[in-house]
């Protein structure tokens, strides 16, 4: 795997790390950084355009076609700068995702970031090919600590006898807990959450399955508008609008806002909630 560091003006530079035993998860994060490196030699916006599947959705006020969007944009100074901290990857090898910190500078001269957050990026082959087909992110403070690359301890294997799920038994589960969320709110998710989740809040740091609790924007409404499920049908994602309720100056206070959630089928049989995000604008 490779590691880059910031030094100076937090400008990146590459050292060769232990690789993975793993050639598709190392793959899939070689992907990533080549991803990073285009952004930060070239431009943002042509790194994404090249890097998105044609296909792809990115999130503004509501989601998107991510290169249609990025297509009507001029290319500027401003750099995205971002890396992986944590990566997935279902049996097949050919659908994952990464997550980790991002921080958007005015140019790649400048020094302190102007704002600082988490991108969560669904990463799919397309004719052997990694290709983003889904990327969402959530803006927060500055990281106190920077956390080192590591990925599930219950990887996916291809296990005879195993069918593949259908997107249909995803889109059933997701369903199953939208209408317990609706029921008990936040008490909802000890059922559905992986050990292994990742919460992704916006304005606050991720938290663990653990944290599940804490007070952070929650969701009062869900409209589900479409996923996708890897080949060999472990791991899929789904996506919608949310309306997100936050507290401003102390009260209550609803927005229009995007979701995410990455489902796992982690032990072949019963599908937990890897990664849950609430974002807005």
């Amino acid at each position: 795997m490779k590691v880059y560091l910031l030094f100076a003006l937090l400008i990146p530079v590459t050292v060769q790390a232990q690789p993975l035993t793993d050639n598709d998860l190392q793959s899939l994060v070689d992907a990533e950084w080549a991803f990073i490196n285009m952004a930060r030699e070239k431009n943002t916006r042509d790194a994404f355009i090249t890097f998105l599947a044609d296909s792809a959705v990115t999130f503004g006020a509501a989601p998107r076609k991510g290169k249609t969007h990025l297509e009507k944009q001029s290319v500027d100074e401003t750099w995205l700068y971002w890396e992986p901290e944590y990566s997935d990857i279902d049996a097949s090898g050919n659908f994952g995702f990464n997550t980790g910190p991002w921080e958007f500078r005015k140019s790649r001269s400048s020094g302190e970031a102007l704002a600082y957050g988490h991108f969560i990026s669904v990463w799919q082959k397309e004719n052997g090919a990694w290709r983003v087909i889904i990327d969402i992110g959530i803006a927060h403070t500055k990281p106190e600590e920077k956390k080192p690359w590591s990925t599930s301890s219950m990887q996916l294997k291809n296990l005879q006898g195993v069918s593949k799920s259908p997107m249909q038994r995803v889109i059933a589960e997701e369903q199953k807990f939208l209408k317990e969320y609706s029921a008990k709110r936040v008490a909802a998710y000890p059922g559905f959450l992986s050990s292994e989740a990742r919460i992704f809040r916006h304005q606050f740091q991720p938290l663990s399955s653990a944290e599940y609790a804490v007070e952070t924007p929650r969701a009062k409404d869900f409209r589900f508008m479409d996923g996708n499920i890897s080949p060999s049908g472990d791991l899929a994602f789904v996506y919608g609008q949310a309306l997100i309720e936050i507290l401003d100056n102390g009260k209550p206070k609803s927005l229009e806002g995007n979701y995410l959630r990455i489902w796992k089928k982690e032990d072949g049989k019963n599908w937990k909630i890897v990664v849950d995000v609430l974002s807005y604008l």
